[in-house]
């Protein structure tokens, strides 16, 4: 038996949480307050490119 093995519903849970998580992550980083520094504006990017890929897993399991 595979421990690591997880049912559809547990992932497509999982997915949703790691989603939840980084769409509040962006909300404390609200770049909308004023000019962004370069980091911020990097790592907004890369928390909306990783939201974007758990939208097309998501789409795909639906």
């Amino acid at each position: 038996m595979n421990p690591h093995t997880r049912n559809a519903s547990s992932s497509t849970d999982a997915l949703k949480a790691k989603r939840t998580h980084l769409a509040d992550l962006l909300a404390l980083l609200d770049v909308n307050r004023g000019k962004a520094t370069k980091i911020e504006k990097l790592t907004t990017d890369a928390i909306k490119t990783m939201i974007s890929t758990l939208d097309c897993q998501l789409k795909k399991r639906a």
